[in-house]
């Protein structure tokens, strides 16, 4: 390089220094000074801003993969079912907030007629994380009532509680495997007393056990009329009225 060439080199070398513009991207960033043009920097910037969105398809098979996961539970759970036979169809089952007579079931799902007669579809991979009882398949059922009788009728009680015991005993649809009938005095209160009166029944259809439960119910108000006493109220008046 000739001595002219030289200079003209230096000079555009010393000009590009005074302007603060470094040619060279290494030397930029160790100099500290911005990079130009900034254009280009921001969309350099940007650029690997965007990249890092997921696509459409990323999101899909997102979506998919959950759903999938979904129902692969509920298949597994709708063959765990089959072999272990937790309920069967026309049982009444209570699992969670979900009770109601088995009417239909799947290898996803399986369709409860609940208290008010509508179908509610549950997926299966619920009954693996709820206990489940099946009311169908219990031998007996235990039912309990209080009855209120007249605070002056207390000396009464004890002929009362044995006579409703002896016709719990005797009644063909009382089950007496597990535990005997009882009936005995619960509670007082200023105005009233409180006889309570349980036993444990067969298993029966549901208008069976209400009609079973209601005849108990009637003998033992029977029972306590024969005996002089009188029911009482549990309703208590405000003090000082």
């Amino acid at each position: 390089m000739d001595r002219k060439a030289r200079f003209n080199y230096q000079q555009k070398c010393k000009h590009r220094k005074v302007s603060g513009f470094i040619n060279d991207p290494l030397k930029r960033q160790v100099s500290g000074k911005p990079p130009f043009p900034p254009s280009i920097d921001l969309l350099f910037f940007f650029g690997s801003f965007t990249s890092k969105i997921p696509s459409k398809a990323t999101v899909k098979g997102v979506a998919t993969a959950f759903a999938a996961r979904d129902i692969f539970g509920n298949v597994l759970s709708g063959l765990y079912m089959q072999f272990s036979k937790p309920f069967s169809l026309g049982d009444t089952i209570k699992a969670g907030s979900i009770e109601g007579q088995v009417v239909e079931m799947g290898l996803t799902s399986t369709t409860v007629l609940n208290s008010e007669r509508f179908p509610v579809l549950v997926p299966n991979s619920l009954f693996s994380s709820q206990v489940i009882v099946n009311k169908s398949r219990a031998r007996w059922r235990a039912v309990v009532t209080k009855i209120p009788l007249q605070i002056e009728d207390l000396d009464k009680v004890p002929e009362i509680s044995n006579a409703i015991k002896s016709m719990l005993k005797s009644n063909s649809k009382v089950f007496l495997g597990k535990e005997v009938p009882y009936c005995f005095l619960s509670h007082v209160e200023g105005s009233y007393a409180e006889l309570t009166v349980g036993c444990n029944l067969r298993h029966m259809s549901k208008d069976e056990l209400y009609s079973t439960q209601q005849d108990i119910l009637l003998q033992s108000v029977r029972i306590i009329k024969k005996h002089g006493a009188t029911l009482g109220s549990t309703f208590q008046c405000p003090i000082g009225q």
